[in-house]
């Protein structure tokens, strides 16, 4: 009798790493990649049952979940699993309005951003870039952003004065009034100005859906009653625009508003 002594050795093992980037949500564009570490090297990698292939990323992947296999060069085969996620839609938003108080050159304008930021690239209305914007003028003022997926949004503000207090403007334009109610400040429809600043000028104009002028005023505490050619208007929606000048802070502004209003009877 005799003994044999047989020594069997395993191939070492393969290490590696997954890798994932995310999909943007209006496209597939997530991608994957395997990186080999060691001293094996892998022949070939296949997603999802698919054919293998040299390239260790695949690209151009919607979310979800991905069965990864991965050959080395001694024909064993390993299997992973790694889940691609969609990115969340860029969302921008800015305050209804910054105040600008009367002791102040200016205010600095902070957005609310969230979701996928990757790349972001923001727009102030006056042309410059980044996260913050300076505003000294009352006006309208917007910031557009685009992220690496090509989501787009606009966002919108308004830059006001405010007084010593630190109030804001104050100003009013119902959106409905009945001619016949006995109640005046219901039966007629005008303008509403705060007392924390001075009004130099004033115009307002009322249209119909035509585009026919129904009414204009230079006076403040002139209304419309709800007639044109001393004849009363069927119930139904106008629209008005007004211009006015004012003093605030020893300073004097211009400001423009629109909007419609509806007769009821």
């Amino acid at each position: 009798d005799s003994t044999v002594t047989v020594t069997v050795t395993g191939y070492p093992e393969l290490d590696f790493d997954l890798f994932v980037k995310k999909s943007c949500s209006n496209t597939g564009s997530g991608s994957l990649r395997i990186d080999v570490t060691g001293s094996v090297r892998a022949s070939g990698y296949s997603l999802n049952g698919g054919v293998f292939q040299s390239d260790s990323i695949f690209s151009n992947l919607s979310a979800g979940l991905y069965s990864v296999v991965i050959a080395d060069e001694f024909g064993c085969f390993y299997n992973a699993e790694a889940g691609i996620q969609e990115t969340q839609p860029l969302r921008v938003d800015l305050p209804d309005a910054f105040l600008v108080p009367c002791d102040s050159q200016g205010v600095t304008l902070f957005p609310f951003l969230a979701g996928d930021t990757s790349g972001l690239e923001l727009v102030w209305w006056n042309g410059t870039a980044g996260r913050t914007a300076r505003a000294d003028k009352p006006g309208r003022v917007w910031l557009s952003a685009t992220n690496d997926c090509g989501q787009s949004v606009l966002a919108t503000s308004d830059i006001e004065l405010a007084d010593d207090a630190g109030n804001p403007l104050r100003i009013y334009v119902p959106n409905v009034f009945a001619p016949e109610s006995p109640d005046p400040d219901n039966s007629l429809f005008r303008a509403f100005f705060g007392k924390n600043f001075s009004v130099l000028s004033y115009k307002m104009e009322i249209y119909d859906r035509w585009g026919n002028l129904m009414f204009v005023t230079n006076d403040l505490g002139e209304g419309w009653e709800g007639f044109f050619n001393e004849e009363p208007m069927n119930p139904g929606v106008y629209v008005w625009q007004l211009w006015a000048d004012l003093q605030i802070c020893n300073r004097t502004i211009q400001i423009y508003r629109k909007g419609d209003v509806t007769i009821v009877r």
